[in-house]
């Protein structure tokens, strides 16, 4: 992505026009506004379909302005250029999926808990301790994820958490081979138990998302609130199910 003015050099007083041009999403940027720079300062806007409205201020040096001889002009737009790329539209799709296995998958299954425990032979106050051996593990899990992030990187914590989540499910499902046996409900009990213990991402995925995003606020503000309706499109998927 460039900027290009219409002459080499402008003088004082002059009108300034110039074009916006990117590599390959042309459509991400429009020319918003051109303005008289007055007395030694430039003014000019840009208008990005994501990042909002970005400003230039330039100061004229000796009554020109050399385009090719601006470096703060060159830094300005580097930046631009690099908040442009980093988006972080991948991290953040990774960064949903681990959500929906980690917290919302919970919310998802838990109006079938009743029915399956009945299926699987358990009793009214059995499958009430599934639930609170995941939350129980949850409160522990927003401890310990965090401290994990810090000592081995969030990426590879949001990895060690997606496959200890599986694993949980996994567990819960299995219990269908037991059915009737002690052996069914106590595999359940402990996926719930698995499932709640690499539940609290919630941080971690926070902090990755905002650095993939660190140089854009509004977007990150878009994502944090797109996350939060997955927890929401659940919890009414459990209230409309009860």
């Amino acid at each position: 992505m460039h900027i290009s003015f219409s002459g080499a050099a402008v003088q004082v007083g002059d009108p300034v026009t110039f074009e916006v041009a990117t590599n390959s999403r042309g459509s991400d940027l429009e020319v918003k506004g051109v303005n008289r720079h007055s007395l030694a300062l430039l003014q000019f806007s840009v208008w990005h379909r994501q990042l909002g409205a970005l400003d230039f201020k330039v100061v004229i040096a000796q009554g020109h302005l050399d385009v090719g001889k601006l470096p703060s002009l060159l830094f300005s737009l580097k930046d631009m250029a690099d908040a442009e790329k980093a988006d972080g539209r991948l991290c953040f799709i990774g960064c949903m999926l681990v959500n929906t296995l980690d917290i919302a998958s919970f919310y998802l299954t838990a109006p079938l808990l009743i029915p399956y425990g009945q299926w699987l032979g358990a009793s009214n106050a059995q499958i009430g301790t599934w639930p609170m051996a995941f939350n129980g593990l949850a409160i522990l899990s927003a401890l310990l994820l965090p401290k994990l992030a810090d000592a081995r990187g969030p990426k590879t914590c949001l990895l060690i958490s997606a496959g200890g989540s599986g694993l949980g499910y996994l567990l819960q499902g299995s219990a269908s081979f037991w059915r009737g046996s002690p052996g069914g409900l106590q595999a359940v009990l402990v996926g719930h138990a698995i499932a709640g213990l690499f539940s609290g991402t919630r941080p971690v995925l926070y902090a990755v998302m905002k650095d993939a995003t660190k140089k854009n606020q509004n977007l990150f503000n878009k994502r944090i609130g797109i996350s939060v309706h997955f927890i929401r499109a659940a919890l009414l998927w459990h209230l409309w199910l009860a």
